[in-house]
């Protein structure tokens, strides 16, 4: 088989602006070894003596200056890298160049968690270009996976590590997006539990919980918040003249330190305001009252207070509430409760009383279709000082049962 050239040379007549006279220049074009494919077309210049930085005239100089740039970068395709490569940078934690065509709203558990998948893709691609990437390349790949017994949850989720870089990277250089018509795999996502009005009010009866967890279970079941807003949650957030909670922080690992809620952008953050029950309150002061380093934080660190609680809260701190309420490991596992099935239990509670955008606003909700309508609602739309009296009367009515 004849082996393919890699380089070849090529004169160019052009004409000199200032003295108008033809003028001959000479040029190479770098091949791909593999497929033959021009990858890179350069104009020559004169590399080292007294015409140093000159452009190139004749033929013989022209393959000398040609030969010398063969596998440097001159000759290199700088917009087909190796697939695996261009993810490197795109999903970096400190992205420079291509960071502006990412989302602004990348957190830094996300991107470590894109870098994971990057290292499955590293198996399967590992000398594709980008340019080679095919949807028929990806769907062969996701379905191995999938008849390996890896998950539709997981396999979507290694392909839009992909799919989201190399959709901005096709805009850019207005070709055509090869993923453009990938369908995601079903997912059989298992649905979190939720927990019933009776079981939240034991939890509210129990005798000496751990402060930090009852305040932290009771400001996701009872108020929508996440995880990280819980943490973020600030003692300046609490407006006790009007019973709500102003949601404006959010604290999901160190890396990011503080920042606004989920979904939120520069431009553009998501800060909501919720009905705060009494017996939140109540939970709150509790907290407050224990002797602790001073602190902006709700649910404060005792070691650092210049930190929120620990995550953990969410684990061994909700578990030990639910084991106090008797709900055993098993039972927490069957039902799937988790910490951020609290906001789930929050919207079946509210939905009882509320209209349905009321509820996907006060728990920060967006929706294809009319959620963005509604995310601007605030206090002159909803009554919250009644949705926090309807909250309170409903756990009241529960315990009278």
């Amino acid at each position: 088989m004849r082996q393919k050239a890699k380089y070849g040379v090529f004169k160019k007549k052009v004409k000199d602006r200032l003295t108008g006279k033809v003028i001959n220049r000479y040029c190479a074009r770098f091949y791909d070894p593999d497929t033959g494919n021009v990858i890179k077309t350069t104009t020559l210049l004169v590399s080292e003596g007294e015409d140093k930085g000159e452009y190139v005239t004749s033929k013989g100089v022209a393959v000398a200056e040609a030969a010398k740039l063969l596998g440097t970068a001159d000759a290199k395709q700088t917009d087909n890298p190796l697939i695996i490569d261009f993810l490197k940078d795109h999903w970096a934690i400190e992205a420079t160049g291509i960071k502006k065509y990412r989302e602004e709203n990348r957190s830094y558990r996300y991107l470590k968690i894109a870098q994971t998948y990057i290292k499955k893709w590293e198996i399967e691609l590992k000398s594709v270009k980008l340019r080679s990437v095919s949807l028929n390349l990806i769907e062969r790949i996701a379905n191995k996976w999938a008849d390996a017994g890896i998950s539709g949850r997981t396999i979507n989720g290694a392909v839009s590590v992909i799919r989201i870089p190399l959709k901005a990277w096709s805009e850019r250089n207005r070709v055509e997006n090869p993923l453009q018509y990938w369908k995601n795999i079903e997912e059989n996502t298992r649905k979190r539990g939720t927990l019933s009005i009776d079981e939240i009010k034991k939890i509210i009866s129990l005798k000496n919980p751990s402060p930090k967890a009852l305040c932290a279970t009771l400001l996701g079941a009872l108020c929508g918040l996440r995880l990280g807003e819980v943490r973020g949650l600030q003692v300046s957030d609490i407006d006790r003249d009007k019973m709500l909670i102003h949601i404006k922080h959010n604290w999901v690992c160190k890396e990011e330190g503080i920042k606004a809620p989920k979904c939120s952008t520069k431009k553009k953050p998501r800060y909501r305001d919720v009905p705060l029950p009494k017996v939140v309150l109540e939970s709150i002061d509790l907290l407050l009252k224990i002797p602790h380093k001073k602190s902006s934080y709700v649910i404060f660190n005792n070691v650092h207070p210049d930190m929120p609680c620990s995550d953990s809260i969410s684990t061994k701190g909700f578990h030990k509430i639910l084991e106090d309420i008797g709900i055993n490991g098993e039972e927490r596992e069957k039902r799937h409760l988790v910490f951020h099935g609290l906001r789930h239990t929050f919207v079946t509670l509210s939905r009882l009383t509320l209209p349905d955008f009321v509820v996907m606003s006060l728990a920060g909700h967006k929706s294809l279709t009319m959620t963005d309508s509604y995310t601007n609602v605030d206090d002159k739309v909803i009554d919250f000082d009644k949705a926090r009296k309807k909250m309170d009367s409903t756990l009241a009515k529960a315990g009278n049962a």
